[in-house]
């Protein structure tokens, strides 16, 4: 399934989240195609991440990583919400911030399909937009050398 058009109001949050610094990424079977998913990332000074992944036009998630190697797929999680894209990046659009917390949460593993294991984007090119960049930066797939 692709997102080829996420409702008006889906675009205008996730250019919300754009404007606010977040870095957008999409994942396609191919550089010119549309996306099988969508994600927004951003990074705060200690390493933890706020997250959001769109799987399609019924669900998406989000969360707060833990300082990882890899955001999309955290051993650990504070918060996190998994919802309808529109009700997800209200959420996270209300989270405060990362060093403002004011109770402190107890990191748990994440639950099921909240996040985006490797697996589900080696095959996919990955286009990344970060803010003030002129362009897209393009990720081919990752490949699996000697098969």
């Amino acid at each position: 399934m692709t997102l080829t058009d996420p409702s008006p109001a889906v675009r205008g949050l996730i250019q919300a989240v754009r404007d606010r610094g977040w870095a957008i990424h999409r994942w396609a079977p191919g550089a010119n195609q549309a996306p099988d998913i969508v994600g927004a990332v951003w990074m705060w000074e200690d390493g933890a991440a706020d997250v959001v992944v769109i799987r399609s036009h019924l669900m998406g998630s989000a969360y707060r990583a833990m300082p990882c190697a890899d955001c999309w797929a955290p051993a650990a999680v504070t918060i996190w919400d998994m919802a309808p894209p529109e009700e997800v990046l209200r959420d996270v659009l209300s989270w405060e911030p990362h060093s403002e917390e004011r109770q402190q949460r107890e990191a748990v593993r994440p639950p099921p399909g909240l996040v985006l294991p490797p697996a589900a984007r080696q095959q996919l090119t990955q286009h990344i937009d970060l803010p003030h960049a002129p362009r897209p930066i393009v990720v081919p797939p990752m490949t699996t050398f000697g098969t």
